[in-house]
């Protein structure tokens, strides 16, 4: 009995009942990762070159041929493939990442006590699949805020700066992730009072500016590219999200519009394609504290999403593409 006690002490993590609902997902996220990616086409044809191919440049070219194949140069994304590559075959780095998003992504709908219908409807998530097999950046920077959100401090402040150095859009999130507290922030003030998580605010802060500040010449890059296609079209999605969270978002509706707001000014600048996806999640954020997800427009974007989903992992076998025929 005493060894088993000394285990369960030693050991929390692995007897957590979310943790092993989780791995349950992660694993299967993992396995099923070597049956459905060799179809990928699209995207993932630049993506698998450039992973392939990145090692046989030295560290300043390689940065080059980076920014060459996928138009991007935010750091961390190279760095880790840069390091990888040589020794990790491409199918396991994806396989792995995967299943950790998969992991992190069914810890939070456990610690939310989402109901379990969810746990097979999420999986099949047309916006999940979309990072599972297509936006493989904007994949490792959700790790990064997911990471961030479960722990505190430091840690949480250095987990955000790694997902902005993945892909600068997830900025939005990082913001969207502190709205609780910058509210906090305001009344505080008001009473002429801190507390310790408005400091580390002011350091995260810190840190948002200090990533645009080195990435600037890529958001000025992104900028150009993208001011051409304002578009009052484009926030009309973002509009039902943001209408869709504050009123899911019941006792937090001022916090639901903080956190959506931001992105949906930008949607206007940048288009929606990428920042539908932050506002879905934020969203589900908020309906999944809502009677378990069990609400009508919870269950009505899921099952669409859903749809959606099995949709795009039809059109990705069928065509390579999960968005339609190439």
């Amino acid at each position: 009995m005493r060894v088993a006690l000394l285990i369960i002490n030693k050991f929390p993590f692995y007897i957590k009942k979310e943790n092993i609902y989780s791995l349950f997902f992660g694993f299967f996220a993992f396995g099923s990762s070597f049956f459905v990616f060799p179809f990928a086409a699209g995207d993932q044809v630049f993506y698998n070159k450039f992973y392939e191919q990145v090692s046989s440049f030295d560290f300043s070219n390689a940065f080059w041929f980076y920014h060459q194949m996928l138009g991007t140069s935010e750091p961390l994304y190279f760095i880790l493939v840069y390091l990888v590559s040589d020794w990790l075959p491409r199918i396991f780095f994806v396989a792995i990442s995967n299943g950790l998003l998969v992991f992190l992504v069914y810890k939070q709908l456990i610690r939310i006590r989402v109901a379990g219908v969810y746990f097979f409807i999420v999986f099949l998530n047309f916006y999940l699949l979309v990072l599972l097999f297509s936006a493989e950046r904007l994949k490792f920077s959700l790790i990064f805020i997911l990471l961030a959100v479960g722990v505190s401090g430091g840690k949480r402040m250095v987990f955000f700066m790694l997902a902005i150095l993945t892909h600068v859009q997830a900025v939005l999130l990082v913001i969207a992730t502190q709205s609780r507290i910058i509210l906090s922030l305001f009344r505080s003030l008001s009473r002429l009072s801190l507390k310790p998580e408005h400091i580390w605010l002011f350091f995260i802060f810190l840190g948002v500016v200090g990533s645009a500040i080195f990435l600037r010449e890529h958001i000025h890059e992104k900028l150009n590219a993208y001011l051409y296609r304002q578009d009052f079209f484009s926030v009309i999605k973002p509009m039902f999200y943001l209408i869709s969270t504050v009123f899911v978002a019941r006792q937090a509706r001022l916090e639901g519009f903080l956190a959506t707001v931001p992105i949906v000014v930008a949607s206007f600048f940048v288009g929606d394609d990428r920042l539908n996806l932050f506002l879905y999640f934020i969203f589900c954020y908020y309906a999944f504290h809502l009677k378990r997800g069990l609400n009508f427009i919870s269950l009505v974007l899921s099952g669409y999403y859903l749809l959606s989903g099995i949709g795009f992992l039809y059109n990705l076998v069928s065509h390579g593409d999960g968005f339609g025929v190439g």
